[in-house]
């Protein structure tokens, strides 16, 4: 039994708040507090996938193209890079998310906000500052000293020059 609604998944009775993003406008992502992100499809409701998720839950969560990056509360300072794989064998719409690794913070992660190029993120943090990473090779490019976070990419696209 697990219907989702805004804001809130009812799993197995239980309401548990969580984060919430749009993937491909035609599903939805809710992290709860269950170690898990449910994949839900907007037009059924049912739940076409699930990612693993942190068993302390999910800080935010964010989407560039085939990845999903999602965030941990404290004491987890990490940012968890999924890729979706198709089911080999299976319906069109089968899939899977796999874990690519972690970007590792040395404090929990307040927000993540990718690129748009499925290479590049932004990742803010309390006492670190704003990170720029490369979470396809969880490589941290850059550090900026603490400061606004200005809503990452928003303003116009990022480029990253090679070299």
């Amino acid at each position: 039994d697990q219907v989702a609604h805004t804001g809130f998944a009812f799993i197995n009775g239980a309401a548990t708040a969580m984060a919430f993003a749009e993937y491909d406008e035609k599903w939805h992502l809710l992290a709860g507090f269950a170690g898990h992100c449910l994949v839900v499809d907007c037009a059924s409701y049912e739940i076409v996938a699930t990612i693993e998720a942190f068993a302390n839950g999910v800080q935010c969560i964010a989407v560039d193209g085939d990845f999903v990056l999602m965030s941990a509360p404290s004491p987890e300072p990490r940012v968890s890079v999924h890729r979706r794989r198709a089911v080999v064998g299976s319906a069109t719409n089968s899939f899977r998310f796999e874990c690519q690794g972690h970007l590792v913070h040395s404090s929990s992660p307040r927000e993540v906000e990718p690129a748009g190029d499925g290479r590049h993120c932004l990742t803010r943090t309390n006492d670190a500052g704003v990170m720029l990473w490369d979470f396809r090779s969880k490589v941290l490019v850059h550090r900026l000293p603490h400061t606004s976070f200005c809503h990452g990419f928003c303003a116009r696209p990022f480029v990253v020059a090679d070299g």
